[in-house]
């Protein structure tokens, strides 16, 4: 009901500015008109003719041009005056009458637009409301708003007063700040754009990410699995996934693996997906890689070089286009612009990069950060999904969790609700990374409030490792709290399947997967209510807090009694063909004034571009924000090395620049092949 009511506010919205746009137009052309008379009558007074002259007198009255011509001054030129003054008139009463169509329809829309909620019953997604309200505002076709060139062929310029077959040119002087007066133009603008149909057939499905598995990382996992469900759907998928060299995978893989070979980590992918996904992957999944490196600087993957990302995909195969983390994939993006090669770009946005950049850097860097995520988004996605409201905003955004857990999770869940297991220990437990930042500070303040409020304490096990381990061990032995710990280990495990509590109290998440991981498991969660965790809201599992004393309470009310066995609806919302769902839904509402570009992206998208080709300036900045230097690396934009296998590409380019080195200097040739 809220989307329905966004919906139709911003219908409302963009006809009023038609409204003004069509009175602006009438007053501007009136304006013209004034101005025309009184320049042409101050040159004739300049000109020194006018009535009242006598000889070499200085005696200038002002020329009334047309009181002059009424007399017959100037033979042909008092009929050219009638003339233009008739197509003058001609083009007021159109502009009027216009304005006054206009105006009636939309009295008849804004009519019907009260029989919406007598109509949603029958209209069972929001794509379809979409159209419901497309259909009532531009019923019949749309209406030319006004043609502010238009002129007859009888007038000066010999113009005719026909449209051109150019709807741009018709509406090209027309006020347009959205875009969405030339939208509707071209066509319907609040129908969904054939390109953002999914569901037609034939569509080729390209998803680049920023971290491959044994990476067990959100940006590694939740592609993959959304590659696969697709794929199963029937649609041709192509995972483009980073390729690392072998000192980057000893520091971001589980112990004792690393690969030799790009062919070796796919087979280790697609063996995860078949035996801890319960997922066979489908002949229609492909996986290609590109050459990366992890940068410690920004703590995350970047593309080597001067890799042009845009261009991997084949341009037979340039439909559309699908960026796992739309912001880091374009902070180094030195490429074409991915809005002009494929039909549709769509970002999923999986992390909130501002709270760890004022955590860990300051408000400075966040506040530049956040604009530059709005300018990537804006400049490169024709639609942007976030997967909660905890993500800054986006242009062309919408929230909506497209993401669901694996199927042993919710098999697991469906087992405990049958007593398949042994009965669940009293007790609560919290898995993630050990970070402050993570809420491991807040729920220590929570079990130190539990204590000074003379409460029983309670007991919680804490699962995960980190950065911060040994400060929150040595915080929580200071306050006496009752918390253990214990290493990192799977939550599907039999470990954790004894626990009926899981409480997560962490702010910073964008859209937490040990949360729902938990809640298809069939326990209790006890989490604040945040942005964060608006998607759990809707299950019976969900125990909400406001305040730290809240918390207590549900913890309490959790460990007193038993959860509920999911029901069908809620193990769909949870698993990964819902999400599929979601996502196809998320992506089948763009409409053209979604996905028009804007004079601002053109901009950003061009300073971006100047600056990543900006040779020992652009490194700088790189240098600055954490990256390493690639100017002199434009050698990976020959031929040659376009074809070149991603270990080759990566070998070739730390030979280039040493990680931790100055590039080499210009005189360098680039290495062998």
């Amino acid at each position: 009901e809220e989307e329905v009511d966004a919906l139709i506010a911003d219908a409302r919205a963009d006809v009023e500015l038609a409204v003004r746009d069509v009175e602006d137009a009438i007053e501007a052309q009136r304006s013209e008109v004034r101005r025309a008379t009184e320049t042409f009558n101050a040159q004739w007074i300049g000109q020194g003719r006018g009535e009242g002259r006598r000889g070499g007198g200085a005696n200038v009255t002002a020329f009334n041009l047309t009181a002059w011509a009424a007399r017959g001054g100037g033979g042909g030129l008092a009929k050219y005056l009638a003339e233009t003054q008739d197509n003058i008139r001609s083009i007021e009463e159109d502009l009027e009458a216009d304005l006054s169509d206009f105006k009636a329809r939309w009295a008849v829309t804004a009519a019907r637009l009260e029989y919406l909620p007598q109509e949603l019953p029958k209209l069972r997604t929001l794509a379809s409301v979409r159209a419901y309200v497309a259909d009532t505002i531009f019923e019949g076709g749309t209406l030319p708003l006004v043609r502010r060139a238009r002129r007859r062929a009888s007038s000066p310029s010999g113009e005719s007063d026909q449209p051109t077959k150019d709807p741009a040119k018709d509406y090209a002087k027309l006020k347009d700040p959205l875009g969405v007066r030339l939208a509707a133009a071209q066509g319907d603008v609040l129908r969904p754009t054939p390109d953002s149909d999914l569901r037609s057939g034939g569509r080729r499905l390209a998803i680049l990410t920023t971290a491959a598995l044994p990476w067990m990382t959100g940006t590694a996992v939740n592609p993959l699995l959304r590659a696969a469900y697709l794929a199963a759907k029937g649609y041709p998928v192509t995972l483009y996934v980073p390729w690392l060299p072998k000192q980057d995978q000893l520091l971001l893989f589980p112990r004792g693996l690393a690969f030799d070979k790009p062919a070796q980590q796919e087979a280790y992918s697609r063996w995860w997906l078949s035996n801890r996904a319960n997922v066979e992957p489908p002949p229609s999944l492909r996986i290609r890689w590109y050459p990366a490196n992890y940068e410690p600087g920004i703590g995350g993957i970047i593309q080597s070089g001067k890799i042009d990302l845009a261009a991997l995909v084949p341009p037979e195969e340039r439909d559309v286009a699908i960026l796992e983390e739309p912001e880091h994939l374009n902070w180094y993006h030195s490429g074409a612009n991915w809005r002009h090669r494929f039909k549709l770009v769509v970002g999923v946005v999986h992390t909130n990069y501002l709270y760890y950049a004022k955590m860990y850097a300051g408000a400075a860097t966040a506040a530049v950060l956040k604009r530059l995520n709005e300018w990537m988004c804006g400049a490169y996605c024709d639609r942007v999904i976030k997967l909660s409201g905890t993500i800054q905003p986006l242009p062309r955004a919408v929230v909506c969790n497209v993401h669901g857990v694996r199927s042993e999770f919710l098999e697991i869940g469906r087992r405990a609700a049958r007593s398949h297991f042994p009965p669940r220990r009293a007790g609560a437990y919290f898995l993630g990374k050990v970070l402050w930042a993570k809420g491991h500070r807040l729920l220590i303040d929570y079990l130190s409030l539990q204590q000074s409020l003379g409460q029983p304490p309670t007991h919680v096990d804490v699962y995960g490792g980190g950065e911060d381990l040994a400060e929150v061990e040595v915080e929580a032995a200071a306050r006496e709290l009752r918390l253990s710990f214990f290493p990192p280990t799977d939550h599907s495990g039999a470990t954790l399947r004894r626990y009926k509590v899981f409480i997560n109290p962490s702010q910073s998440e964008v859209l937490s997967t040990t949360t729902a991981e938990a809640l298809a498991m069939g326990k209790f969660v006890v989490v604040q209510r945040h942005p964060s965790n608006d998607f759990f809201m809707q299950f019976r599992n969900t125990l909400p807090y406001d305040t730290p004393e809240e918390f207590l309470q549900q913890l309490q009310a959790a460990l007193d009694s038993e959860p509920e066995p999911l029901s069908a609806e809620e193990r769909r919302a949870l698993s990964w063909e819902g999400a599929t769902d979601r996502f196809l839904e998320a992506v089948s509402n763009c409409t053209l004034s979604d996905v028009l570009p804007t004079l601002g992206d053109h901009a950003t998208r061009w300073v971006h571009a100047t600056v990543q080709k900006g040779g020992p300036v652009g490194d700088r900045l790189r240098r600055a924000s954490g990256a390493g230097p690639v100017w002199k690396q434009s050698w990976l934009a020959q031929e040659k090395w376009r074809a070149a296998p991603p270990t080759e590409i990566v070998e070739a380019s730390i030979l280039a620049t040493p990680p931790g080195m100055a590039p080499v200097r210009a005189s360098a040739a680039p290495p062998r092949r």
